[in-house]
């Protein structure tokens, strides 16, 4: 995941903030146009090595929220979400230059994308799997809090016995990705775990 604060290369403010707002305010996918590609990033990641040619989501959040840069800047502040990185590497630790080097293969793909982008960069803030799980205690790195496969999906999410969203303690439930349908369906597990709780009462 990274956070970068860019220029905008096109000197038209105007004809930026129209394009911008016309094909730029959703998620934005790299490196995933065959399922080829993601299966090579899997894999790789799977041996315990970083993808060479990561999936790359970004989203671009100034171009609706204009307080996240100084006013008239001409900048934006960018959200990268690549995969697969591995949580433990086979060779060495995600240390800063474990994590510079792949942000750096990031920026290169996305250079294929966006001429130009490695050189607009002026700020990152990158955390890899071992940060994710340090600062936000999310096991392994996962944000979907385990791997959607047949063994933890439907009634077996997050294990068999607790797929119906209330926890072992009384009146508390669950709507994070360990439930049922898991991260990566916005909003799908709150109304699943809202339905739940109206059927009980």
């Amino acid at each position: 995941m990274f956070k970068c604060l860019t220029h905008v290369h096109n000197n038209d403010t105007n004809t930026n903030e129209q394009i911008a707002k016309q094909f730029l305010t959703g998620t934005i996918h790299m490196n995933s146009e065959t399922m080829e590609q993601i299966e090579v990033a899997y894999n790789q990641a799977t041996k315990g090595v970083p993808s060479e040619n990561p999936i790359i989501e970004m989203t671009i959040p100034s171009i609706l929220d204009k307080s996240l840069v100084p006013e008239g800047s001409g900048h934006h502040v960018i959200g990268l979400f690549s995969q697969y990185a591995p949580n433990k590497l086979v060779n060495g630790e995600w240390n800063e230059k474990a994590k510079s080097d792949y942000a750096r293969s990031v920026y290169r793909d996305i250079d294929k994308y966006c001429e130009g982008f490695s050189d607009s960069i002026l700020f990152e803030d990158i955390l890899s799997p071992k940060d994710l799980e340090e600062e936000f205690s999310l096991t392994g790195g996962s944000i979907f809090h385990g791997t959607l496969d047949i063994n933890s999906i439907y009634f077996c999410r997050p294990a068999v016995g607790m797929s119906d969203y209330q926890s072992k303690i009384s009146n508390l439930y669950s709507c994070s990705s360990g439930m049922h349908p898991g991260g990566g369906i916005t909003g799908a597990v709150g109304r699943n775990c809202a339905r739940s709780i109206l059927y009980k009462i």
